[in-house]
């Protein structure tokens, strides 16, 4: 009798974990270290590189920023929960379009290339390419135009960006460094192994706030003008319309622009 009521024990025990398992993989919405991601259509899949602060990073193991705030909110107005995957930024969109993820929200600029691939939603924010450097060295370029006379500075990039493009096109004589993250560059060039970053404007200031104590700061012109929104699969006009559907609605309540406020208090100014 011991013996089978022990057995029953276990068996429930089993059954309770199993359940278990699959209920936290029902529900999981955050998992930041992964590349492969739930298939359901209860979950909304979001593609994102976690190492872009405001717009999207990591701290404490929770994916957090801009962007994070945003597609949970995309997930609620859906009636899905959101699981965010994780990829290097060369990868995302590959991923989108193997069906690995249904949305990209990582601070995705619209370019006339990326439009040949995806679809984008209506543009949520207008941002723009952003320069950093030493503090010291601001006297050493009076003028962005000089970046193109120039074999100095080396540049560095996140590869596959649009900072990447545009050194890639108009900066010909200078060197590119291809770094694997803003917080990369950063520390290069504090150690002066690169003289000038490109990036997003938010990131660059983000970055610039942060390492302030290390002489970096922002170069106040901006290199170019862009658009940033939202990529999904050409074919799937059910998600661009709801998420072109969610980006109105909280523009015009205002819900947007305090929630853009919130990580980037400089957007509207």
């Amino acid at each position: 009798m011991d013996k089978m009521h022990n057995f029953i024990i276990l068996k429930g025990i089993i059954c309770i974990s199993i359940l278990f398992v699959f209920g936290c993989a029902a529900t999981g919405v955050n998992t930041p270290d992964t590349n492969s991601a739930i298939t359901s259509e209860r979950v909304l899949r979001v593609g994102v590189t976690a190492n872009a602060p405001p717009l999207i990073f990591r701290k404490e193991d929770k994916i957090q920023g801009l962007e994070a705030d945003l597609a949970q909110e995309l997930g609620t107005s859906l009636g899905k929960s959101v699981q965010f995957v994780n990829f290097k930024w060369e990868d995302l969109i590959p991923a989108l379009l193997d069906n690995k993820i249904d949305i990209i929200m990582s601070g995705l600029s619209v370019t006339k290339m990326r439009k040949v691939r995806v679809a984008f939603t209506e543009p949520y924010l207008n941002s723009g390419l952003k320069a950093m450097i030493r503090g010291k060295d601001l006297s050493k370029y009076p003028s962005l135009i000089m970046f193109k006379y120039l074999k100095e500075p080396t540049i560095g990039v996140e590869k596959g960006t649009t900072a990447d493009f545009l050194v890639q096109q108009a900066f010909k004589s200078t060197k590119r460094v291809l770094l694997s993250s803003p917080e990369k560059a950063a520390q290069a060039l504090v150690k002066e192994k690169i003289d000038v970053f490109i990036h997003d404007a938010p990131v660059i200031w983000w970055l610039a706030a942060e390492k302030e104590s290390d002489g970096l700061i922002p170069v106040p012109k901006f290199l170019s003008r862009e658009d940033i929104a939202w990529a999904v699969r050409q074919e799937d006009k059910e998600l661009l319309d709801s998420a072109n559907a969610f980006i109105s609605e909280w523009k015009n309540d205002g819900r947007l622009k305090a929630t853009i406020n919130q990580w980037i208090p400089y957007a509207f100014k």
